[in-house]
């Protein structure tokens, strides 16, 4: 497809030094969209500044708008042609998918964590003192039991050799052990056997045999104290509530695999993939390649079927590419390679039934989450636009001031020169509710060369 252009004789573009009451929060309008105030800040301060070289923060600001312009410009360009087609929604689903997915999880579980005041003084009561302490370890809860039982009635203990036991001491240190650990070291009295408590892969019995002051904890200050406690107990109890959500979510919802179709796809990756690693090894492109080389006859094959969904065994296939697919160091057989791959395909699932749901609650209709998708889909239509037109050899900025002409683009000085942005950039990941990370903004393609081709009138000032 072949794209052409025409740069004007004559601009359409204006700006203003006031701006209109009922658009305050914007500081430009290009075409038919407007930037926001939000936006702008949002993606300077979170964008890495790989381009910017001058000491003037204004003149970052301004360069910065310039191209968000542009981006906008190719954007609105890139729908009019058509660019927004199957294929586009087709890459874009997955962020569309992740963004849905976290704002269920502020939702469901972010949102609903309180902290009560008595929770609170708790906490910092306990964080500034540590415990000193024996502990017993059994795998089985059995042996944990009777060993429980032994210590209790200070009984001289007989184990035979299937009894297997290991012991230690240890100082458990406010907010550094395991919940279930910590919280049976601080309630067991000083001089007394705890019951079991499983923790880990095991079962633990706790013998307290002193407290002594954390340092710490004890040289903060009051509100350096309480924040830092706040920070755990919510970190701990939004865990909780997110094991016990998806419990729940997950609840009487199947999905199945046939045994035949799995093996032949486990087997096959144990042959791309070298036997014996000794660092992590990732699921390429080449090993796309030959995957389905090796695979073509079943390609379209059902692989995995869920709710009213189903995947083929070439989707999975993309899926793992997608991913990141990769092997932990091992003696690689497809037993093993089996095993990773039913934890991923699994969680790729659950993902996907995560979306759906934050689809049915309606939540890409709230403003915050509309917000962020439309940021990231400007971006994604821009981007395929400007792979077009390098393939083709068109030069961008010419068209880019072209279609600033055509649109037309205003902004609002006054408002521009009083924001307030952090000089330092930062290129900031995001980690998302119920899994995965992204990048916070997407990256802004750096365009401002347009603004100084000439048409007879100055477009941006």
């Amino acid at each position: 497809m072949k794209i052409f252009f025409t740069i004007l004789v004559f601009t359409t573009l204006s700006f203003s030094q006031k701006l209109p009451t009922k658009e305050n929060s914007y500081i430009a309008k290009v075409g038919n969209v407007f930037i926001s105030e939000e936006e702008f800040v949002t993606r300077f301060e979170f964008s890495p500044a790989l381009h910017r070289k001058s000491s003037s923060v204004e003149y970052d600001k301004r360069e910065f708008l310039i191209s968000l312009i542009a981006e906008k410009l190719l954007s609105q360009q890139a729908q009019r042609i058509g660019l927004n087609d199957s294929s586009f929604y087709d890459g874009f689903s997955d962020i569309h998918k992740m963004l849905l997915r976290d704002e269920l999880y502020r939702k469901e579980i972010s949102q609903k964590v309180q902290l009560s005041e008595k929770e609170i003084q708790q906490g910092i009561r306990e964080a500034t003192k540590e415990i000193f302490l024996s502990y017993f370890f059994c795998e089985r809860e059995e042996d944990a039991q009777f060993l429980y039982l032994q210590l209790k009635n200070n009984k001289i203990l007989e184990i035979d050799s299937s009894f297997a036991v290991f012991t230690d001491t240890i100082t458990v240190v406010w907010g550094e052990a395991e919940p279930s650990i910590e919280k049976t070291a601080y309630t067991t009295p000083i001089g007394t056997t705890s019951p079991p408590v499983f923790a880990g892969n095991g079962f633990y019995i706790i013998q307290p045999k002193k407290n002594q002051r954390s340092d710490y904890y004890s040289s903060l200050p009051p509100q350096s104290l309480r924040k830092q406690v706040e920070k755990i107990l919510h970190t701990r109890k939004e865990k909780e509530y997110f094991e016990k959500y998806l419990q729940q979510f997950l609840k009487n919802k199947i999905g199945y695999s046939k045994p035949e179709i799995f093996t032949t796809l486990a087997k096959t990756l144990s042959e791309i993939f070298p036997h014996d690693t000794t660092s992590e090894t990732l699921f390429t492109s080449e090993n796309i390649h030959t995957a389905k080389q090796k695979l073509s006859l079943s390609l379209q094959d059902t692989f995995v079927v869920f709710q009213n969904k189903y995947w083929s065994l070439e989707y999975v296939i993309e899926k793992l590419r997608e991913k990141k697919f990769f092997l932990s160091p091992a003696k690689n057989s497809y037993q093993i390679i089996g095993n990773q791959l039913h934890t991923y395909i699994t969680v790729l699932v659950q993902q996907e039934l995560l979306a759906e749901e934050a689809k049915n609650q309606k939540l890409d209709t709230s403003s915050a989450i509309k917000k962020k998708i439309t940021m990231w889909y400007d971006a994604a239509l821009a981007t395929k636009l400007q792979m077009l037109l390098k393939n083709q050899n068109i030069d961008i900025e010419k068209y880019i001031v072209a279609l600033a002409e055509q649109e037309g683009v205003e902004t609002y000085d006054e408002r521009i020169k009083n924001i307030e942005v952090t000089p330092i950039p930062m290129m900031t990941f995001r980690i998302l509710g119920f899994g995965g990370r992204m990048f916070e903004v997407p990256f802004l393609e750096k365009h401002i060369e347009w603004i100084g081709i000439d048409t007879g009138k100055k477009i941006v000032p």
